[in-house]
């Protein structure tokens, strides 16, 4: 928004300077100039105007849109997601209504410590189990790992930074660009 009003503002000071190299040369009436300025000056203003208050109208109408898909998103994720107690169940749960909706791949992989039934499970050991996966194509051919296979990450590996700083890691795949195994 600022952005596209500075160059209103640009637009509107290059056309000022025209007027004030040009309008001499056409008359030596500084009257007649004065008032030319004065009405370019608000003819740049009302368009401004104008225009601002359509960018800002078209900026909230998309706001309160993708706010609406949010909303949605939640209540359909609340109503499927933890249907039951069983993990591996809302593993899946979780998997598909991504999937629905803004992941082409979604993976859901715990650690094996936490997994561990007895409890006894050392909270150190960085090997993880694929619970549930998905994605838009068939047979997640993305995903070279299966369900139920473990894992471990490198030490400097994104993963494993987003586990230890709580930060998520989003990648934009181009359509063109296969995606990196």
């Amino acid at each position: 928004m600022s952005r596209l009003l500075r160059a209103y503002r640009l637009g509107h000071r290059s056309l000022l300077e025209q007027q004030q190299a040009e309008a001499p040369r056409l008359t030596g009436d500084w009257h007649t100039i004065n008032l030319a300025t004065v009405r370019l000056v608000a003819i740049g203003f009302d368009y401004v105007d104008r225009s601002s208050e359509e960018v800002v109208a078209a900026y909230q109408e998309e706001r309160d849109r993708l706010l609406q898909r949010r909303l949605a998103l939640t209540d359909r994720a609340s109503k499927r997601i933890g249907t039951t107690l069983d993990i591996s169940r809302t593993a899946e749960e979780l998997t598909e209504v991504c999937t629905e909706d803004f992941a082409d791949l979604v993976t859901v992989d715990l650690f094996d410590s936490v997994l561990d039934e007895t409890g006894t499970g050392s909270p150190e050991a960085l090997t993880q189990r694929r619970l549930a996966q998905r994605s838009v194509l068939d047979d997640c051919p993305e995903s070279l790992l299966r369900v139920g296979g473990t894992h471990t990450y490198p030490d400097n590996s994104e993963p494993v930074r987003a586990l230890t700083t709580g930060r998520s890691v989003l990648h934009h795949i181009a359509a063109a660009r296969p995606p990196r195994r």
